[in-house]
């Protein structure tokens, strides 16, 4: 497996703040050349950038991403549709799956009533990947195994982009797990 900074390379981090009347009001977007705070007066500017991101092959990564904010982005914009998207969020639930909650960490807020900002999630979501792969090899090969067969397995745009994102970017073979080789454990 190659080091996993090479993800950097490939993957924008995205995250949306969208409003009670279900608009989008501000965008946070961390990409290889550009980390940017995009305000409502600037979505314009903020979708053509996501649009040549998208174009430019790179894929996205937000916490929550597919099932929140992707709806409202691709409202917005439908030609962002049928784009490869991480979710850490689905991550989460199995590199800590004994952790209580796998809300994003925003050590940037004072309390649950303070607003988000979603420059400092989409850089929070890019730390999370990080960490979230440590924890994944950390696990035994056998484990590995199950799990990325689990999330690549079929052939929807969520399979393909996790497809994708472990074999062509972290070098991963992807293998259909025997249930001989599981531990007694997992099973």
């Amino acid at each position: 497996m190659e080091d996993l900074s090479i993800i950097e390379l490939f993957y924008t981090y995205l995250d949306l703040e969208v409003n009670n009347d279900n608009q989008i009001f501000r965008i946070g977007l961390v990409s290889p050349n550009l980390t940017k705070d995009f305000l409502e007066e600037s979505l314009n500017q903020a979708y053509e950038e996501i649009r040549k991101l998208k174009n430019s092959n790179l894929a996205v990564c937000g916490h929550n991403f597919r099932r929140f904010d992707y709806p409202y982005l691709i409202e917005q914009e439908p030609q962002l549709s049928s784009w490869h998207i991480i979710d850490t969020l689905k991550l989460s639930i199995l590199a800590f799956p004994l952790q209580h909650s796998h809300k994003l960490n925003k050590d940037y807020k004072q309390s649950e009533y303070s607003s988000n900002n979603p420059l400092e999630d989409a850089q929070a979501t890019r730390l999370l990947l990080g960490q979230q792969l440590e924890a994944l090899f950390k696990k035994p090969d056998e484990v590995q195994q199950v799990y990325i067969w689990l999330l690549t397995c079929g052939c929807d745009d969520a399979d393909l982009a996790y497809q994708q994102f472990f074999s062509d970017r972290l070098g991963l073979k992807i293998e259909q797990p025997a249930i001989e080789m599981l531990p007694e454990t997992l099973l």
